[in-house]
């Protein structure tokens, strides 16, 4: 496997003049290390200039983790980090330089925790943090305002998603023929309402009313290994022990199976997810149904979203880490060499690429 190594430093342009912005964080990185199952150690490494009236690293930071499509879970799987071991940079002043005075001071403030609730997702996660104190005493930084921020992103790899259906479609949208098609039949009595709603896919209560929700029949020959399958669920309103929403696969056009966990949930709930792992065949079809009971008002709500469908294909990967940090000082007009190599624990070959972000025209390196 090949990994591509990136410098990702984002600039963040905010307008809120009603707030102060320090200015003292000159690089960073974020990497994991996978444990194994569900587990991940977390690291961000943050660096700053230390000179006299900087701030001082955050007392605690938060790693914001979204899904494949960028949204966030629920419950959020977001990851809340306190600062841990502070070292000073060491200057290694270049026999070509003079001793400036008061010297630059930069030091290096690591947080790290580990995780457990990180299990093999749909296309992986996203891991991110950002913060509004990019330091102005870099010259290739565009210091107007005083507001310039600094992104630090990092990927875990997820199964390959082959069938997505995530309701990106304008409210009250009952049917999809596009690539991912998918159709809804009301029962006898239909609900209020069963379609679209702010991205998902929503049915509102009536007495003794039922909806069933069908995708189109998926080709799932080629994966030998065999799929798994995942839907998002939801509701609101106070639910009655009769009201159900039952999730089910079809294989090879034969009877409806329920989904191995959530597959069939009554009452109230909240959230949860229902999957299916491990099914292999030559088509499948993914159905879901929702009854409600003889006394259901319309304020009773069942929701899903995400209907996805993904391969066995899972890749136990941890970041790339650099060896070591680039130099505090450089000669003008005198060449120099820099190491930036970096280690893998995973043994995989790294590729370098470097990038010019946002509209910057000039490329930062640390």
């Amino acid at each position: 496997m090949t990994k591509q190594l990136r410098n990702l430093i984002l600039f963040i342009f905010l307008s809120l003049p009603s707030l102060m912005f320090s200015t003292h964080i000159v690089g960073g990185s974020l990497t994991y290390v996978y444990n194994g199952g569900s587990s991940y150690t977390i690291t961000l490494k943050l660096f700053r200039d230390c000179s006299a009236g900087t701030a001082s690293f955050p007392g605690t930071v938060n790693i914001s983790v979204l899904g494949y499509n960028g949204q966030p879970f629920t419950p959020s799987r977001d990851i809340t980090m306190s600062l841990g071991p502070v070292t000073p940079v060491p200057s290694n002043l270049p026999p070509c330089a003079q001793q400036p005075t008061p010297m630059p001071c930069t030091q290096q403030g690591i947080y790290t925790t580990t995780v457990n609730n990180l299990p093999p997702n749909p296309g992986g996660y996203h891991m991110y943090y950002q913060i509004v104190a990019r330091n102005l005493s870099l010259t290739n930084v565009n210091a107007s305002g005083n507001n310039i921020g600094e992104s630090f992103y990092a990927y875990i790899p997820g199964n390959s998603v082959n069938w997505l259906e995530n309701f990106t479609f304008a409210n009250g949208t009952t049917v999809d023929n596009g690539t991912t098609a998918w159709s809804t039949i009301a029962g006898t009595p239909a609900p209020a309402s069963a379609s679209v709603n702010g991205n998902t896919f929503q049915i509102t209560g009536a007495d003794n009313a039922s909806q069933t929700w069908t995708s189109q029949s998926i080709n799932i020959s080629a994966f030998t290994s065999g799929v798994n399958m995942s839907v998002n669920l939801s509701e609101s309103g106070t639910l009655e022990a009769t009201d159900s929403i039952m999730v089910y696969y079809q294989l090879n056009g034969g009877p409806l199976i329920p989904f191995a966990t959530n597959g069939v949930i009554t009452d109230d709930f909240g959230n949860a997810i229902a999957s299916q792992s491990n099914i292999i065949g030559n088509t499948i079809r993914i159905i879901i149904r929702v009854h409600y009971s003889t006394t259901s008002p319309n304020s009773e709500t069942y929701n899903f979203d995400n209907v996805t469908l993904f391969q066995n294909d899972f890749i136990a990967n941890s970041n790339p880490t650099f060896t070591i940090f680039p130099p505090l000082f450089l000669c003008v007009n005198t060449p120099f060499t820099f190491d930036h190599s970096a280690t893998d624990i995973d043994g995989d070959s790294l590729v370098y690429d470097f990038y010019t972000l946002i509209m910057e025209k000039t490329m930062l390196v640390h």
